[in-house]
């Protein structure tokens, strides 16, 4: 269930403030980055002025059970579109066990690889939009790339020298059992943290799992169930296929699944974006307020917000800043009028009188 606004029971949270254990919306916060002028910072928390924490998308996501559509669909749009091509494309060149069918198998698979954990870290920060495949090589993506090819040769290596050394492929079962179950984890590990360490450090590993709770079970099936599905479809279709079409298809359903996989995981991490740090996306530019009209929302939000704490000295001192920069405005001026008569400040309302009927008098207000 969504947070609530603490003033405006209403509306959506957008920001919050730890210091506080307030959630404030749109209303309280006007603007955007822009207005708020600090780079790579929320807006000041009113009653403490610390930096907030934005909360908006992970507050508005929906459980992510009941998000099935947009993960088979997400799938579908154009940079998964052409990582499956690449991944089809590229399975022409896995023809025999030679150097290059080898070298062709663990490009595919890291740029499959590093293109997932693209998903995860966009949707985790709240970007439904899916990324392009020229950010797999951007100037992040590059070293990236590389740290999952060399996951990847070491996880086929160990697996490789387990069996030597038990002569067992018991052995080599457990050992894809154990990286089944912690995949998820490294995955969201490495897409967060762009860390091998803190990918294969088992405390970091454990604490993903703890935070992200019962749905990581939910996700350990839901991921295997999808990892079966390439198998079932492949041998649905196989003999109605051409033998030539067999390898670039069965990549292009695996690469497909991954990305769905992804798409899970990383919408799972949107629904626990502050449990895991993640730093929100914020694409607030169309929020941006010209400088007088920000700052008289601003004095308006803030003079509520102090009101309802029952702060009436700072209410009254953003309202007086207010009204000096902006006399005539109305709300302002009955938050003004109702702190006087709160307070019964006789000598203030005596004074402020005169100046409310002749704007009353303006406006034609009965």
């Amino acid at each position: 269930m969504a947070d609530s606004c603490h003033y405006h029971t209403s509306n959506h949270a957008s920001w919050q403030c730890q210091y506080c254990c307030r959630q404030y919306c749109r209303e309280c916060i006007p603007g955007c980055s822009v207005n708020y002028g600090i780079q790579g910072q929320g807006p000041g928390c009113p009653l403490c002025r610390e930096p907030m924490g934005y909360i908006e998308a992970s507050n508005r996501a929906k459980p992510f059970w009941q998000m099935g559509l947009f993960y088979f669909l997400y799938a579908l749009k154009p940079g998964p579109l052409t990582v499956i091509a690449v991944a089809a494309a590229g399975s022409l060149l896995i023809s025999s066990t030679g150097m290059l069918s080898l070298i062709a198998l663990v490009a595919i698979i890291a740029v499959a690889l590093r293109y997932s954990l693209l998903i995860i870290e966009k949707l985790a920060r709240g970007q439904r939009e899916a990324p392009l495949l020229t950010e797999v090589l951007d100037d992040n993506g590059a070293v990236l790339l590389l740290k999952v090819i060399g996951m990847t040769v070491a996880a086929a290596f160990v697996g490789y020298k387990l069996v030597q050394v038990t002569e067992s492929l018991d052995t080599l079962t457990v050992y894809a059992v154990a990286l089944s179950f912690l995949a998820p984890a490294v995955m969201i590990a490495l897409a967060i943290t762009h860390s091998l360490r803190s990918a294969f450090t088992p405390i970091n590993l454990w604490e993903f799992i703890l935070i992200v709770g019962r749905p990581y079970w939910l996700l350990l099936i839901l991921t295997n169930v999808i990892s079966f599905a390439p198998s079932v479809l492949m041998a649905a279709v196989a003999d109605k296929l051409p033998p030539w079409a067999v390898i670039p298809l069965t990549a292009a359903v695996v690469a497909y699944f991954c990305m769905v996989s992804s798409a899970v995981i990383g919408y799972i991490c949107l629904t626990r974006q502050q449990q895991l740090e993640i730093e929100a996306l914020r694409e607030d530019d169309e929020d941006y307020l010209e400088e007088n009209e920000y700052l008289c929302k601003r004095a308006r939000a803030e003079a509520q917000i102090f009101l309802c704490e029952e702060n009436f000295q700072r209410a009254r001192q953003v309202l007086e800043e207010g009204l000096r920069r902006f006399p005539d405005d109305e709300i302002l001026n009955e938050h003004y009028y109702r702190l006087l008569l709160a307070s019964d400040d006789k000598k203030a309302l005596q004074e402020l009188g005169p100046h409310l009927l002749e704007k009353f008098v303006q406006i034609n207000r009965p």
